[in-house]
Parts: C-alpha cells; structure tokens; sequence
C-alpha cells in the first residue's frame, strides 16, 4: 500500500528525470526500519535498498514508464566487438541487477533474448526503465537447441546462472565452448551516491578440455557475484553457502 502512495506522489510532484532520486532518497530512511520480507541482504546494505528501490519501480505508477536511470558504466568498448559466433552474457539474481540491459539499450545493443524459468505472460522480459522488452526463452529441455540458434547467427543470449542463488547451470557454459561463443559476465548495483554502477568482464581464457573450461568460468563468475553480494548478505543466508560439485571440481553456491 505504502509503495503505491508514495510511487503516485514522486510521478506526481516531480519530472520524470528525478523520479530516481526520488525513490533512492525514499529507500534511504525507509530501508533503516525495515527491508523487504525474507530478504537475504542486512538492512542496512545498498542491496536492502536496492530491493526496496526494486519492488517500488515495480508498482504500476512506475512499470509502464520510462524512467531514466543514473548509470555509470565501464568497458563498453570490448562489448562493441564482432562475435560471429555469438555472446552470452551471464549475469546472477542481484537486486537492480538487470539495469545494466537497459545500458545496453541505450548504445544500440539490444540481447536478442533472456532465458528466464519464470516467462511474463506476453512472454517478454520487462527492462527497468525502458520500453523495449526482451524475448524469453523458457528454461525448458529444448531451450539451449533455441539459444543455439541465436548464437549461430552471431546473436545475443542472456542467461541467469545462478538460479536465485541456486546452484550455478554449468549450461550455457558448455553450448558456449561448444560453438566458440564469447562469455561476458554482467553486474549492475546500487551505489551509495544513488548511481547505479554497470560492469562487463569478459569469462577468463578458454581451456583444452571443456570441464575444465566450465569450471574456471563458473568459478570466477561466482567470485564476481560474491564481490557484489557478499558484504550485504545476513549472517543467516551467509550460512546458507555450501560448496556444490561439479564433476572433479567444486564453487560456492548460495541457495534460495
């Protein structure tokens, strides 16, 4: 109830250009006395605001807008090459997380789709402030003979690794080496100024055995993400990682 009031109040009283700020300096006080139900992140963490700032863009004042966000971005320019063979791009459930597609948006360089285990009804994925939606591929048995498709073509696929801190899908990663596609992985996050920082880093060097390729890059995805939500997380879930095998190998996982 409270989101919706204040969410009719911002889109009221201000331009569209300091609805974010609007919302960020809200979240500030407001995520001191309470964070979201079950959240995972302490309340005073950027990501418990992050998620407050998250589940407000969410109520319809704002979901069928376009907002402006205040990104701050870096290597956009190894993003920009040729990938005749395809890029997938791997990123993790992080709040405001997927803020860095609408970056991508806006220098022209729309995924061609997301695959996502929950598909919206018209079966495209809302970008936070934008109006462009991306095609979901649902995560199903024939979905990397989909995914393949588009790589083949040198196209775009995004893909959530870590099933809500789930155990990391060696997937992607496989039909990646398999066809020769490039692996980026994508963060974005809240930052104390009310920015929200984006970061591309390409997936380290490829091996000769494939496990032993999909290992490395699931590991150094994993430290990423861990770089990300790490500080921020309850001791609680804290407590909640556990290392998870894979083959000969295993990483850190941080179950929902």
């Amino acid at each position: 109830m409270i989101a919706k009031v204040v969410a009719k109040g911002i889109c009221g009283l201000f331009p569209a250009e300091k609805w974010f700020k609007a919302i960020f300096i809200f979240t500030k006080y407001y995520a001191h006395f309470r964070g979201l139900p079950d959240s995972k992140y302490k309340k005073s963490s950027l990501l418990n605001k992050a998620a407050l700032i998250e589940a407000f863009m969410g109520v319809p004042a704002f979901s069928s807008k376009i907002v402006p966000l205040p990104i701050q971005a870096n290597c956009l320019e190894f993003l920009k090459k040729p990938r005749t063979n395809g890029l997938v791009l791997c990123t993790a459930h992080v709040p405001l997380g997927f803020a860095w597609a609408g970056y991508l948006i806006d220098q022209g360089l729309l995924p061609d789709a997301v695959i996502a285990l929950h598909v919206p009804p018209d079966g495209y994925w809302p970008v936070f402030g934008k109006k462009e939606r991306l095609l979901v591929l649902p995560s199903r048995p024939d979905v990397l003979l989909k995914a393949k498709s588009i790589l083949q073509r040198g196209g775009t696929v995004v893909v959530l690794v870590d099933h809500e801190f789930g155990v990391y899908s060696p997937n992607m990663f496989r039909l990646a080496k398999k066809l020769n596609s490039d692996i980026i992985y994508s963060f974005a996050g809240l930052q104390a100024d009310g920015t929200i920082g984006v970061q591309f880093f390409e997936a380290p060097g490829a091996c000769s055995e494939e496990e032993d390729e999909v290992n490395l890059r699931i590991n150094a995805f994993h430290s990423h993400v861990m770089n990300l939500v790490g500080p921020s997380l309850t001791d609680e879930a804290a407590k909640r990682i556990e290392t998870v095998k894979l083959g000969q190998k295993s990483f850190a996982s941080v179950e929902a």
